[in-house]
Order: structure tokens, then sequence, then C-alpha cells
């Protein structure tokens, strides 16, 4: 049994890998079970065999790992609702504390809250900070100079 220990690891690897398809949590060390596996089939003693696993396993990780990410991760593609973060605009009616306000901003409807939960007033220049599902979410232009100063 101990002779299979490394192919064992390395099965226990490739089925974690398979239940969580795409995340490359322990393939690192099927990397290194495949080198101890080889050492052991040429002889070498135990010690030897967990050193060679511990450094394959950790050179897969760092050498390897960015390189997988990037290409597993595919192409990060903005959409087109990013551009409104920093538009700028007047508030058409107040916004209240705790009420959503709708407001047209360029050619869609968005629910707007401001960034503290605060109210503005109507005719307040705001300015797009961050987009929350379908809330954009608004500061002052007056409160972000008196941040500044």
């Amino acid at each position: 049994m101990i002779e299979y220990i490394w192919l064992i690891v390395l099965a226990a690897t490739i089925l974690v890998e398979l239940l969580t398809v795409g995340n490359l949590v322990f393939i690192w060390f099927g990397f290194g079970a495949i080198g101890a596996w080889i050492t052991q089939l040429l002889g070498f003693n135990w010690q030897v065999q967990v050193v060679i696993f511990s450094i394959i396993t950790l050179i897969s990780l760092f050498l390897v790992r960015p390189i997988a990410q990037k290409y597993l991760r595919g192409e990060v593609v903005s959409t087109n609702m990013d551009r409104i973060i920093g538009a700028q605009f007047r508030l058409d009616n107040d916004l209240q504390k705790d009420v959503w306000y709708q407001q047209q901003v360029g050619p869609n409807l968005w629910s707007i809250i401001e960034v503290n939960r605060q109210p503005l007033s109507k005719d307040t220049l705001v300015e797009v900070i961050a987009i929350e599902g379908v809330k954009l979410v608004v500061r002052s232009i007056d409160q972000k100079e008196e941040g500044n100063a």
C-alpha cells in the first residue's frame, strides 16, 4: 500500500479539482505527487520523496498558478454601464434618506442613493461614484470638495 501513496495523492488531487472545476485548489499537490512518484520509482527513500514533493508543489504553485489563472479567468469585459461612473448631473427632486428616488440619467431610469444615505436637495450637483445593482450611488460635488479642503 505504501508504494502507491503518491498515486493515491495524485488521484485525490484530481478528484478535488474535478469537484471544484476551474478553481485550481489542489492541482499543485498533484504535480508534486508525480515528482515524488518518479523519485520513488527511481528507488529514493521516503525523505527524498517528501522533499521532491514539497519542492515541485511550491514551484508549480508560484510559477504556474499565475499563468493558469490568466488563461482560466478569460477576458474581463466592461459593460457600457461602467461609463456612467464619474458622470455628473443635477437631481430633479429632493433625495430623502430612506426613500428610493428614481431619475433619468442618460438613456436609463435609475434608482439613486447617496453614498452615506444622507438626504440631498433638488438641483444638487452629484457625481456617480458606484453602481450597486440597479442603483446609482452618488455623492454631492460640494461634499467632495469639502472633503478635500
